[in-house]
């Protein structure tokens, strides 16, 4: 954890799930997910217990971060892979199960004797949904919830939206990427999808990753499509993609941000990692900006992770310096992203 002080930002604490393996060559994956919210933070360790799962919860106290809960909920099984995804708003945690036998979200609140399950989301049952629970996010106002919808050779991404607090029994909407079997690669003998990539909400406004969308000529260039809810009924998909699109850019493969009016899509490939701005103009998401750190021939994975809150945006390297990785730290102005001084 890193705080932003008089100084800049300094290094406050460490969160270790008790018993969780960190080391070198971890097979926990402790820390593949990780959210943030009003002093609660979560963090996923789907590789523990042979990728049955759990979730690690820790509060602050004053100035000191509590470990206040190992969530591993019953019936889990060794393809169950629980903690790959979660998020943390409204004073809930919800945490992914990913499993053959049923994919389902586990809502946790927090009441007088620890953080306790609360309800279940399951997923829908609908012919051809698959991995619902894939990705996760929340604004503390709305829960978003991304599935894939196969449709004989065609997968497509589909957006599960439901309030923060519930009820969760319906969702509110279900949208879907809309994109053509026309305008995808496939391997053969597999139904071509548009990757169903990475979630980010923030109000009225929804975006999913589709790293895989061919833009012209260029195979696999990838972008993302955003949804806008406009007088309490959503509207779109619109697409985002870049203006100079490449073959196998993958943008949007990990990473996508939203917040003060602007959408962020990132690439960990092309030109060492890169991330495009999108803003609304004439009722449209154009492309205004393109943030890079480093040279073509460096790869340090820059923009395989995003987190955007208003005016400021985090960008995650984790290759960086032989695989310590790094984080940037940016603030909007003059119509970009300026790097903030450590």
């Amino acid at each position: 954890v890193h705080e932003r002080g008089p100084d800049g930002w300094t290094r406050t604490a460490d969160l270790l799930g008790e018993g969780a393996d960190v080391g070198p060559g971890s097979r926990d994956r402790y820390g593949w997910a990780v959210a943030l919210d009003d002093g609660v933070a979560v963090v996923g360790a789907h590789g523990t217990r042979s990728s049955r799962g759990r979730a690690y919860v820790f509060e602050l106290r004053g100035d000191t971060w509590e470990p206040t809960g190992v969530l591993e909920p019953d019936g889990l099984t060794t393809e169950s892979v629980f903690g790959q995804t979660v998020a943390a708003g409204a004073g809930r945690v919800f945490v992914s199960r990913i499993d053959p036998g049923g994919d389902a979200v586990y809502v946790y609140e927090r009441g007088t004797g620890g953080w306790a399950l609360a309800e279940t989301i399951e997923a829908p049952d609908r012919a051809g949904e698959r991995f619902f629970g894939g990705h996760l996010a929340t604004d503390g106002e709305s829960l978003v919830v991304a599935s894939v919808t196969v449709d004989g050779d065609l997968a497509n991404g589909t957006v599960y939206v439901y309030p923060a607090l519930g009820p969760y029994d319906s969702p509110e909407a279900r949208l879907t990427t809309g994109i053509g079997y026309d305008e995808l690669d496939g391997l053969p003998d597999r139904p071509r999808s548009d990757g169903a990539g990475p979630l980010a909400v923030d109000g009225d406004v929804v975006v999913i990753g589709t790293p895989l969308v061919n833009v012209g000529p260029a195979e696999a260039a990838g972008g993302a499509v955003a949804f806008e809810r406009i007088g309490g009924a959503w509207g779109g998909p619109q697409r985002l993609t870049a203006a100079d699109p490449e073959t196998e850019d993958f943008l949007g493969r990990f990473a996508v941000s939203v917040g003060g009016g602007r959408v962020s899509v990132g690439t960990d490939l092309k030109d060492g990692g890169a991330v495009y701005t999108f803003e609304k103009s004439g009722g449209t998401w154009v492309q205004s900006h393109v943030l890079r750190e480093h040279e073509v021939a460096r790869d340090q994975g820059f923009g395989t992770s995003l987190s955007q809150d208003g005016s400021a945006l985090i960008v995650g390297a984790p290759y960086e310096d032989g695989e310590d990785g790094a984080a940037y730290v940016y603030r909007w102005s003059g119509g970009g992203w300026v790097r903030e001084t450590p």
